[in-house]
């Protein structure tokens, strides 16, 4: 029953709570903001409509979200906004150039950059930290990635041709860690003789 009133009446539908699994994720080579991710399986009887919802995050608005149509027993992944519980900074090592041979002259470029990502949250938490390093589209020059090792990332079947991974790690109250990526760049000089250039 609603009173016939100019004011708009609120009617609750349904309340549920669903455990859910945090993690962060952090993309520190295009921006340095870390975004809480949370994914939850829809135990309601019925099927979760999509639409507009509010995301909060310790009792205080954290992000707009678009739910997408969920069934029962499928599972749901939202980004709820910005996690200023977890901080990252980026930094970029020197830069070593060196060239090697006499005949077969070669220049090595070698690069490096180091994540820091530290975890203010009051509890162990989940990161995922992405990173990238170059794909040679040229023959004649080749790439050489000295870390992180194979062993230490994952690569997506989808991003692996494009040099893209990722680290995944549980850091401890307080906790801070470095993710770097190094690689070298090696290439042919070109060489002139006084003969060929005044041709």
């Amino acid at each position: 029953t609603i009173a016939s009133t100019n004011e708009s009446t609120t009617l609750p539908i349904t309340k549920k709570t669903f455990a859910s699994e945090f993690w962060t994720e952090i993309v520190p080579r295009m921006r340095l903001e870390s975004f809480l991710i949370g994914k939850t399986t829809n135990t309601l009887d019925l099927p979760i409509l999509p639409g507009q919802a509010l995301a909060f995050v310790d009792g205080k608005l954290s992000s707009k979200v678009h739910l997408p149509k969920t069934l029962p027993e499928e599972e749901i992944k939202l980004s709820l906004g910005i996690d200023a519980n977890v901080t990252v900074k980026r930094k970029e090592g020197s830069s070593k150039d060196a060239s090697t041979g006499f005949i077969d002259k070669t220049t090595t470029l070698k690069r490096e950059y180091s994540n820091i990502v530290s975890n203010y949250h009051s509890v162990a938490h989940k990161v995922v930290v992405a990173d990238q390093f170059p794909i040679s589209q040229n023959s004649k020059i080749e790439i050489r990635r000295t870390s992180p090792e194979d062993s230490e990332v994952v690569f997506e079947d989808e991003d692996s041709e494009l040099g893209i991974f990722e680290w995944t790690a549980t850091l401890g109250a307080k906790e801070s860690k470095t993710f770097t990526t190094s690689y070298n760049v090696i290439y042919p000089c070109l060489l002139y003789t006084s003969d060929a250039a005044d041709e």
